[in-house]
């Protein structure tokens, strides 16, 4: 992670111009602004920063290397005086000679505040601090022995120099992580009913069904018209002789009441009957 933040797009650093602390005049401000692979500064953020002073090019030989633990601000940026972290060696940024070569500021950075530095940039120094430039070059005129006189005030600050030209485009950083996923989106309207597709082929025939439940037995139908008479049918056999019958008169005797009553009774009781 912490290489792909300080890859990518070049860092994204943008360096700001060298500029000189007056407290002490035992060093020089510098001032830039970290931000991530998407642009936006790292803020809030501890980290470990070396500078190296070169001489000759920015590729030159080492004169000077000092280190500095600070944190980023709520915009991405940091500040440090060269010249009062720590030193690598015994060297001090008062020892460099700086009137004998130019000289550059090699900046490395380690974002989580380890010692695992990576490159940031580096650029030339344009010009040093008067006190620094005064202590390497010597003294001047002045006789042995005598004694300095007071500090002058301080000059007027001089035009603003000429813009440089623009640096060289970086290298393509490394892919960032991948970003968390959003949110789904809104349900979209139903799309409009497409064409009806080509009829499916003939599936096979299924196994035949248990036998359903006998249905309700319907309504009794109209009698139909009554058919033609069907022709006269042959004369049946002669049936079995039936039991003999009994007579009137036995018929009568045996009504209870009539047992014992001569013939002159029954004939009584058809007459009655009759009439």
């Amino acid at each position: 992670m912490k290489k792909s933040l300080l890859f990518v797009l070049g860092l994204m650093f943008f360096l700001t111009t060298v500029t000189f602390a007056q407290d002490g005049m035992n060093g020089f401000q510098y001032q830039a602004v970290v931000r991530k692979a998407d642009g936006k500064e790292l803020t809030n953020q501890k980290i470990n920063t070396r500078f190296t002073v070169l001489s000759g090019s920015s590729n030159g030989v080492e004169v000077y290397t000092e280190t500095q633990k600070m944190t980023t601000n709520q915009f991405g940026l940091f500040n440090h005086i060269v010249g009062r972290g720590t030193p690598a060696s015994s060297i001090k940024l008062t020892d460099v000679d700086f009137s004998v070569s130019n000289y550059f500021l090699k900046v490395e950075l380690d974002l989580t505040g380890g010692s695992n530095f990576q490159p940031f940039g580096s650029s030339e120094l344009l010009a040093v601090p008067f006190a620094l430039y005064a202590k390497s070059s010597g003294n001047g005129n002045a006789q042995a022995g005598g004694n300095f006189g007071p500090t002058g005030d301080q000059g007027l600050a001089g035009d603003k120099g000429i813009q440089g030209d623009k640096g060289l485009r970086g290298d393509k950083g490394l892919q960032g992580e991948r970003g968390i996923r959003g949110e789904d989106g809104l349900k979209g309207l139903v799309g409009d009913k497409g064409p009806k597709g080509d009829a499916g082929l003939v599936g096979e025939k299924g196994a035949t069904g248990l036998t359903g439940l006998t249905g309700v037995t319907g309504a009794k139908g109209i009698i139909g018209d009554k058919g033609v008479q069907g022709d006269k049918g042959l004369p049946g056999d002669a049936g079995a002789k039936g039991t003999e019958g009994k007579s009137a008169y036995q018929v009568w005797e045996a009504i209870a009441g009539n047992n014992g009553k001569s013939n002159l009774d029954y004939i009584a009781s058809l007459v009655s009957y009759v009439s």
